[in-house]
């Protein structure tokens, strides 16, 4: 019988990010193949996950990604539009979070060999 071993918890917690109905409006709306390409199933089965800082309290990583909304909001918009004409000009935090839903989840182990890398 093999030894269990405990994986190693990683000192970041993740972000997720799920589109909510007037993203996938918006991503319809700039797609060339048209108003119905993305269903909102399809989108958030494939939410980004986004490392952040480690947090004792679940408060504290909500307002993390608060005070950076609006780089994660142009890390989205960028997946379907790179031409800022497409982006909505209103962007603000309220904004932010009717386009998405987040969650935070506290406990990050890494269970890869490989190296941690990052692509700049």
């Amino acid at each position: 019988m093999k030894k269990q071993q405990t994986l190693p918890l990683v000192n970041r917690q993740v972000a997720i990010l799920r589109p909510k109905k007037p993203f996938i409006d918006w991503a319809n709306e700039c797609s060339k193949e048209g108003a119905d390409f993305l269903s909102l199933d399809q989108i958030r089965n494939h939410a980004s996950a986004i490392l952040i800082p480690d947090f004792d309290f679940r408060d504290d990583a909500l307002e993390f990604i608060d005070v950076n909304f609006e780089e994660l909001f142009l890390q989205e918009l960028q997946g379907w539009s790179t031409d800022p004409k497409d982006w909505p000009q209103d962007m603000c935090e309220e904004m932010f979070h009717a386009w998405f839903d987040v969650e935070i989840h506290e406990m990050v182990f890494d269970i890869a060999d490989e190296e941690l890398e990052v692509d700049e």
